[in-house]
């Protein structure tokens, strides 16, 4: 969010824009706005997206695992 803190969940566009801030510099992948609005389109069919920091040991399999998940869910 605008206070760098973790947004645990999204559930709709109209929390993205309060919530999201614009990245600092060019990111060719078009930064997380653009990645939440396409998750947001998969979760309207029922699929849950989780975003987590791939980089920092546990990440990703505390999503596989569904324990103590630290990062973003959108559903």
């Amino acid at each position: 969010d605008k206070k760098r803190n973790v947004v645990k969940r999204i559930r709709n566009i109209k929390q993205l824009d309060k919530q999201l801030f614009k990245t600092e510099g060019f990111d060719v992948t078009g930064g997380m706005k653009h990645k939440v609005e396409q998750a947001l389109l998969l979760a309207e069919r029922k699929i849950k997206i989780y975003i987590t920091n791939g980089n920092k040991k546990g990440g990703l399999i505390s999503v596989v695992l569904n324990k103590d998940f630290k990062g973003t869910i959108i559903e």
